[in-house]
């Protein structure tokens, strides 16, 4: 608890990190929040309006719309050659991009089974496998504060975060798939 207290107050002091890269990190935090909270919903409503899927489709918009804005902060508009924006675009670490394609299928998988998910149709491994995804969308988001934090002040090697990122994002890539498998083939017609 002590280092995680320590890594906040860091990240939060830290006066080179720009105020809305320190937004969007919160707003990636608050999206985890608000995903583990409605995954605790057990009681299923008989519309299938509100529910799991619901709270999924909220918290990881939430988390897609501030990684799309740490993309865009990190593209230099100040430049008028098409070939600096291109640059200033390969710049930016690849596991933005792949995290952006996991939620968005996450998100498809969501809006595709909403009601077989929201009315608990679906088997339990489905439940389980979400919050292992859960869980890899918080272990990302806290490296990608540490590596703002390592980036800005240099403290140590980043590539063993840029390493362990990759290594969680197969882990979230293979787990969706099956999480696309056991929804496309287990799911019960209610």
């Amino acid at each position: 608890m002590a280092l995680i207290n320590k890594l906040v107050s860091t990240f939060l002091d830290n006066n080179k990190v720009d105020i809305t890269v320190k937004l969007f990190i919160c707003l990636i935090i608050l999206g985890c929040i608000i995903k583990i909270l409605t995954t605790s919903i057990k009681q299923a409503d008989e519309t299938g309006g509100i529910g799991e899927a619901t709270g999924t489709i909220w918290g990881y918009l939430i988390i897609l719309f501030s990684l799309l804005g740490l993309i865009i902060m990190k593209v230099d508009s100040t430049t008028n050659s098409t070939e600096q924006i291109l640059n200033n675009t390969i710049g930016i670490p690849i596991y933005f991009y792949f995290l952006c394609a996991i939620i968005l299928w996450t998100l498809y998988l969501n809006v595709t089974y909403f009601k077989e998910i929201n009315k608990h149709l679906t088997p339990p491994n489905y439940s389980y496998w979400n919050l292992w995804n859960t869980v890899f969308i918080l272990f990302i988001s806290g490296f990608i504060i540490f590596d703002e934090i390592i980036k800005e002040d240099k403290i140590k090697d980043p590539k063993i975060v840029k390493i362990t990122i990759g290594f969680i994002l197969f882990l979230m890539f293979i787990i969706t798939g099956i999480q696309h498998t056991i929804l496309q083939n287990f799911t019960v017609d209610g």
